[in-house]
């Protein structure tokens, strides 16, 4: 993520996200302003988001936007360094929902 987009991550207000599912397996949070979704499916190393930047830019470079930058610096601390330290050793498929 580029530096720029993290410092507008977290300008994102925390009260704008809401937790759909939050297991094991699969996280799932929608942001109530825009009403984007964003689906981490830890199993299948899938991550699933609708925002434009995603869908044009994030998505075929294998960049995060600003909003799974919000997403990760609001889970648990654990889930996070892990589900990133994943991305970054392994192949994830990033898709459109």
């Amino acid at each position: 993520m580029e530096e720029d987009y993290l410092e507008e991550a977290l300008k994102i207000p925390s009260k704008n996200i809401r937790i759909i599912q939050q297991d094991s397996i699969i996280k799932k949070y929608r942001i109530i302003e825009k009403n984007y979704i964003i689906e981490i499916n830890i199993h299948k190393k899938v991550i699933k988001h609708n925002c434009l930047y995603w869908m044009h830019k994030c998505s075929k470079r294998y960049t995060l936007c600003k909003h799974l930058g919000k997403i990760f610096s609001i889970i648990f601390e654990e889930d996070s360094k892990n589900i990133l330290k994943d991305l970054i050793l392994n192949d994830w498929n990033f898709e459109v929902i």
